[in-house]
């Protein structure tokens, strides 16, 4: 995660000879920055926290059905 963290930097450079004579020259730097990057990762984090909640959430609530049934089978004293 540290290694996508970081921005991302493109450089190019062209250089063209064009006849005995001319030549052009074309340099171009491209960053990305690192929270646009991570956007994506985030959001699989998120759907993974909230996926545990909902199993959470559906785990706690059989454990209360099953506490019930023990509950109602337990001879009272």
């Amino acid at each position: 995660m540290i290694k996508q963290a970081r921005p991302q930097a493109e450089l190019q450079y062209l250089y063209r000879w064009i006849g005995t004579s001319s030549s052009q020259k074309n340099r171009r730097v491209e960053v990305t920055p690192s929270a646009i990057g991570l956007r994506r990762q985030m959001t699989t984090i998120r759907g993974a926290e909230l996926r545990l909640k909902m199993e959470q959430a559906i785990l706690d609530e059989e454990e209360k059905k099953l506490r019930s049934k023990v509950d109602n089978r337990t001879p009272k004293a």
